[in-house]
């Protein structure tokens, strides 16, 4: 089967980063500044401006100032960046970034299993035995509390929820477990078909995104609602590997990876990027092989992912927000506009004053560009934008935004 994708669908709205050589990539994640930490060997990161996919500085971690044994390598990094979790063989550690200094050993993690951190990077989890999934304190590895699986299995996947209240772990039979993080409660158990291999939770942490062989499936961590099916398959050679929700929850990236039937010594893969709140299949971005992970940068305008055809390669394209990434007529630059609105109302009612400012600020771009600097809709935004610098005491600011949404809405009344 020959498989064949529009180049003016692609570069509707992902325009490819340039490399002159593409990096290789253990792992990578996106930093809370933007940056892409990009591991480019087991124990040597480069910290990336994705925009023009330049190496900005490289760090090499240390066993307090010794090289790492060969054997050991990075793989997790808190969110701060001030821990990392290494293994060698059966032991996995605990470090600091800085120096390596050695923080504790997790003698209990299961090797060849992931290791999470939670989101405010104080504790990190990591299976145990199979059944079970220990909470540790990120400070000394010390563990702080154990979840309890409904079956046994090796798990394969695990996430945070945004906001930390929440764990899910995926295991190779199939079945995906939730978890109160706070108390320790099982939230729910949803039984897939196929291995898991990847989670990602809705920002909100109201839904949580499994992928397994065959399919995508939408989860409510609260309810025993059923799970809604995104792309089911009837080739099991072709794996979701990986998934990841823009910081609004509008697109749901899914990276794809296996072989044809009829060729099933070729390895193939491409990104689907899906509406996931409509479920609908926005576009199709390829790539060379199997996609084994991929992420969204926090203001939405970069996708990176890593291409796993020769050896693991990094991946990075430019998100334009200005055109709709399909012709979908649901699909416009305003659906985003709505999302980062709401997502910015959210933070705000949570005093999350810094990150709220920022994402309104994104909706207030857009919806200026696209309806216009003195639509009424612009005016409503700039109020609330106004509002929420008068809660950060920053009257100036807030004056400047309340005297425009003024003189937009006596213009509008003015041409009635």
């Amino acid at each position: 089967m020959i498989l064949i994708w529009s180049p003016a669908v692609v570069a509707e709205s992902y325009e490819p980063v340039e490399f002159k050589e593409p990096p290789p990539a253990e792992w990578a994640k996106f930093l809370p500044s933007g940056h892409l930490l990009v591991s480019t060997a087991p124990a040597t990161f480069d910290i990336m401006d994705p925009e023009s996919g330049q190496v900005l500085s490289r760090w090499t971690i240390t066993d307090e100032g010794r090289p790492l044994g060969a054997e050991e390598r990075v793989i997790a990094v808190s969110p701060d960046g001030r821990q990392v979790v290494t293994r060698s063989g059966q032991e996995t550690k605990l470090r600091t970034w800085s120096r390596g200094k050695l923080l504790g050993t997790l003698d209990r993690a299961d090797p060849d299993a992931p290791v999470v951190f939670s989101p405010d990077g104080r504790f990190l989890a990591a299976p145990s035995g199979g059944d079970r999934v220990l909470l540790m304190g990120a400070a000394t590895g010390e563990t702080i509390r154990t979840f309890q699986a409904d079956r046994k299995g090796v798990i394969t996947a695990m996430e945070f929820s945004a906001d930390g209240a929440r764990l899910a772990a995926g295991i190779v039979t199939g079945s995906v477990t939730i978890w109160d993080a706070v108390t320790g409660a099982r939230l729910r158990t949803v039984h897939h078909r196929g291995w898991v291999r990847d989670l990602a939770f809705f920002p909100t942490g109201r839904k949580l995104a499994a992928g397994s062989g065959l399919s995508i499936r939408l989860i409510d961590p609260d309810t025993s609602a059923p799970a809604r099916t995104l792309g089911k398959r009837e080739n099991d050679r072709l794996n979701v590997r990986s998934l990841a929700f823009d910081a609004t929850g509008v697109r749901l990236a899914s990276g794809i990876g296996g072989t044809a039937l009829s060729r099933p010594t070729v390895s193939r893969g491409w990104i689907e990027m899906w509406d996931a709140r409509r479920g609908i299949l926005l576009q199709t971005i390829p790539c060379a092989g199997p996609v084994d992970w991929v992420e969204f940068s926090p203001d939405g305008r970069h996708l990176a992912a890593i291409d796993l055809l020769e050896r693991r390669t990094l991946k990075l394209w430019r998100i334009n927000l200005d055109q709709p990434p399909s012709s979908h007529p649901d699909s416009t630059p305003l659906m985003y506009a709505e999302f980062y609105e709401s997502e910015a109302l959210r933070l705000l009612a949570q005093r999350r004053y810094t990150e709220s400012e920022h994402t309104f600020l994104l909706a207030l771009d857009i919806k200026q560009r696209v309806l216009g600097p003195d639509h009424p809709a612009v005016a409503s935004l700039m109020e609330t934008v106004s509002n929420l610098y008068v809660k950060m005491n920053r009257l100036i600011e807030a004056e400047v935004y309340m005297e425009q949404a003024v003189k937009i809405r006596a213009q509008t009344a003015a041409a009635r």
